[in-house]
């Protein structure tokens, strides 16, 4: 086995296991933490401000939806913009 083939090998098994940490990371941050919008507008926000932070973050939408976009759209946007997180 060639030094090229031992590296493909690697990391093609990388793929598996960064999606079963990420989404054992999402359920269980599911199950903690409550409600995502109540944590970011805090307990005095009106029901309508929670609404609509459902609304931008997609926290509507069915749990498979909000991991999938975990997994595939938001790794596009901050790559495209690290400006967005605080990159150069």
């Amino acid at each position: 086995m060639s030094l090229v083939e031992f590296v493909l090998r690697r990391l093609v098994a990388i793929i598996p296991v960064v999606l079963g940490v990420a989404l054992c990371m999402f359920l269980i941050s599911h199950a903690i933490a409550g409600d995502p919008a109540t944590m970011i507008a805090g307990q005095r926000a009106s029901a309508e401000t929670w609404e609509t932070i459902r609304l931008i973050h997609g926290l509507d939408k069915p749990l498979y939806e909000q991991f999938s976009a975990i997994c595939w759209v938001w790794p596009r946007e901050t790559w495209a913009n690290p400006s967005a997180t605080g990159g150069r």
